[in-house]
């Protein structure tokens, strides 16, 4: 799997896995210094895309460099300061993607519309914050989900530990047991929260399940008192962008050929919502 480490001061996510230097978490200074170490680093390890996460101060210095700009999260910082993805194709290959799947996604954005139909009322789910007790069951239910995943979810250890530091694991349950899981990836210091890891059984789809996490989680950041919810999701999976537009979210843009998941590199939509 990939790794998560300081880079000069920069929090970084990188590797093999997902062919990308991704900076999580930008420093407070030395921009000109950090975009040349990023670009060094990633040439030397031979991966194919930078994406950064950058206060919009700091885009420009990033534009002059060569990236590009593939989305924007208004308020992200302390609910003030936008937050910029930007991007470095290192390879030509790996800036070129389906336009089919574009041309997919703008017919659910033109058609789709906020749900308001109610969940069945014979319909028995428990939803509740996860415990360390239920790691077991959601590894179980991760690689059932997703044969590859850009972060370690398949990993009890991993999922342990970041538990216990900052991000919170829901999960949807019925008699059956464990039919789906979400996360909340909290950052206290800039006051937003990143929903993600969603994972519904094969044979529990269609009942709703995303949608009644997604709405969980929300309540839970709103009372953790964060001002900005995002989540990057595929661009080819028609329910997930579905779930955030019917919840209100707001498209921001795509980020192209960024992410492994399921044996592929596909790209991913990012989303945001105020609170």
């Amino acid at each position: 799997m990939d790794q998560i480490e300081m880079l000069d001061h920069a929090l970084v996510h990188h590797g093999s896995f997902n062919e990308r230097l991704y900076l999580l978490k930008f420093p407070q200074r030395g921009t000109s210094k950090l975009i040349r170490k990023l670009v060094g680093f990633a040439r030397e390890k031979g991966y194919g895309k930078i994406i950064a996460k950058v206060p919009k101060g700091k885009l420009k210095k990033f534009l002059q460099q060569g990236f590009k700009m593939e989305a924007c999260i208004p308020r992200f910082y302390l609910g003030h300061e936008d937050c910029c993805f930007v991007s470095l194709f290192l390879l030509e290959s790996r800036a070129v993607v389906s336009a089919s799947l574009f041309k997919k996604f703008q017919q659910i954005q033109n058609d789709y519309r906020t749900e308001t139909t109610p969940f069945p009322e014979d319909d028995v789910i428990i939803l509740r914050k996860l415990e360390a007790d239920d790691i077991p069951d959601m590894v179980s239910l991760f690689r059932k989900t997703f044969t590859t995943y850009p972060f370690p979810i398949h990993d009890p250890g991993y999922l342990e530990k970041t538990m216990a530091e900052h991000v919170l694991y829901f999960g949807a349950f019925s008699p059956e047991g464990l039919l789906g899981v979400s996360s909340a990836e909290m950052d206290r210091d800039y006051g937003n929260a990143e929903m993600t890891d969603f994972a519904v059984s094969p044979d529990a789809r269609g009942r709703g399940l995303s949608k009644r996490l997604l709405r969980t989680m929300e309540e839970s950041m709103r009372q953790a008192g964060l001002n900005t919810l995002y989540t990057i999701a595929r661009l080819k999976s028609t329910a997930m962008n579905k779930t955030f537009l019917g919840a209100g979210y707001s498209y921001a843009g795509t980020l192209v050929n960024n992410t492994q998941i399921s044996g592929a590199i596909e790209s991913m939509n990012v989303y945001y919502k105020f609170l």
